[in-house]
């Protein structure tokens, strides 16, 4: 059986500017979510818009429809 958890995780310290933290932590209270899970989905969009994704999923499937359009917006 798997074990749940951090496996698979790393954990490093940051530092945010006292306005980011504010804002981020708005956001968290506001749909309920924690600091850190708000953050996440921040950075895996930022991520995904320059390019980079586990290469499984919404993320690699949105991608390749994209990719899909722009061969077909260069064909016509």
């Amino acid at each position: 059986m798997g074990q749940k958890g951090n496996e698979g995780k790393i954990q490093k310290p940051i530092r945010f500017d006292k306005w980011m933290a504010d804002a981020i932590q708005e956001i968290a209270d506001n749909k309920g979510l924690t600091f850190t899970s708000v953050v996440q989905e921040l950075l895996r969009q930022e991520l995904a818009f320059m390019g980079y994704s586990m290469g499984i999923g919404r993320e690699a499937i949105d991608s390749g429809i994209k990719e899909d359009k722009k061969s077909i917006e260069k064909v016509s």
